[in-house]
């Protein structure tokens, strides 16, 4: 496992099958607050920069010449990289070096996009507010770094009057995520034209070129930001959508080049026609993986190392079952209280957790670090679900006090 994930560890530290090998920083392992010893299936632990070649190749020698290596996966857009780069000198099955650098780089997939006519808005790459000024026309454009994740940098132009505003939060914004790590990110940036409608990512396992499970999710963001506060598996859709995101998606793989791994597409749909506007190739986060597994009754993260490892694996393409999870809003100020934490004991409540304790600080939801907590509901249908839903956010309520500046 190239870069430490503890949900990936969780869903498969009761599972005999695997002896894992985690690859990653110091300063990754000491703000996860790291325990070895909770997790059975880790074999070891080793500790190298996973973004420079200096620091992991070495390492990855040592790791060679003590273990065999069957499969290799990246825990986050950091690790996809450097994991292809493992998984191409070791001759396992991955994404490859090249593909990679398409799916980790903001601006290189939209020039695949441009090449291979897969549906995407209009685009710059930019690195000055003068060239933001020539590109925009009569929409409202987004900025974006090439390289960060978790929504960071990311600014909204509507007119010529925001450009400056933007331009600075963006080249500014660096990963902060609670970790204050900087990994090496280009300073790149990229300008797009904002595309409106409806948010839905389609979450796919690649093996040997084909697309072997596909799901769609729906998409739910913050007001006033580009962070997802919910998401549904799979999305209450219509038979045509789905063979639109089913056509897209297959395409996207076909043009690219993709043969094993797992992807995570983020799409939109403006006036019936869809829009690429993100593709990862890693592991979903915000828990889909989990919201997978409720919904279709297999364990998603399971069957993706098996798959990754040339191992059979077990996979089922039909749901039988909704789910939903949901980020609490909160005003922000200092956390006094919260009322009604005792509806999250419910049996339809499947998982959650509160990220913020009494007396810390609540910020505006600037970026996924940023939220409270969430919650996951798993329901028999869809109007069950929304109705479980709203019940747990009419009674769990975040108070706090807005401090006066």
């Amino acid at each position: 496992m190239v870069g430490l994930s503890l949900s990936i560890l969780e869903k498969l530290k009761k599972d005999s099958d695997y002896e894992i090998i985690v690859m990653d920083s110091w300063e990754q392992y000491n703000n996860y607050s790291f325990d070895k010893k909770k997790y059975q299936i880790i074999q070891e632990t080793y500790i190298a920069d996973i973004t420079n070649p200096n620091y992991y190749l070495p390492v990855l020698n040592e790791i060679k010449e003590k273990y065999i290596i069957d499969g290799v996966i990246p825990s986050r857009d950091y690790a996809v990289r450097t994991a292809a780069i493992i998984a191409e000198k070791l001759g396992k099955k991955g994404i490859g070096f090249e593909k990679a650098k398409i799916l980790t780089n903001k601006y290189f997939l939209r020039k695949a996009c441009e090449e291979y006519s897969i549906p995407h808005p209009r685009f710059r790459q930019i690195d000055s507010e003068k060239e933001i000024a020539e590109f925009i026309k009569d929409k409202p454009l987004i900025l974006k770094p090439t390289r960060l994740q978790a929504s960071i940098g990311i600014s909204r132009i509507e007119t010529k009057e925001d450009i400056s505003d933007a331009w600075e939060r963006t080249s500014s914004a660096r990963e902060e995520s609670a970790k204050e790590i900087e990994f090496g990110q280009e300073k790149e940036y990229v300008v797009e034209e904002y595309v409106g409608g409806q948010e839905y990512s389609v979450e796919a396992l690649v093996d040997d070129g084909k697309i072997v499970f596909i799901n769609i999710t729906e998409k739910e963001i913050f007001e006033d930001s580009f962070v997802e506060k919910g998401h549904i598996v799979p999305a209450n859709i219509d038979e045509r959508l789905i063979e639109q995101f089913e056509n897209e998606e297959t395409n996207l793989v076909s043009k690219i080049g993709i043969t094993n791994g797992m992807l995570h597409t983020e799409w939109k749909v403006e006036n019936n026609k869809i829009y690429l506007i993100e593709c990862a190739a890693r592991m979903p986060g915000d828990y889909i993986f989990e919201l997978i597994q409720y919904s279709y009754d297999f364990n998603y993260v399971d069957a993706y190392m098996k798959m990754m490892c040339g191992k059979k694996y077990d996979i089922k393409r039909v749901n039988s079952r909704v789910s939903q999870i949901k980020y609490f809003e909160a005003v922000p100020g200092i956390l006094r209280d919260i009322d009604g934490i005792e509806n999250l004991l419910e049996d339809y409540v499947v998982d959650w957790c509160l990220y913020k304790n009494i007396g810390e600080e609540i910020k505006p939801v600037n970026s996924s670090w940023d939220r409270v907590g969430y919650f996951i509901v798993v329901a028999d249908d869809y109007e069950d679900l929304e109705r479980l839903t709203n019940k747990i956010l009419a009674n769990v309520k975040f108070i706090t006090q807005v401090e006066e500046k």
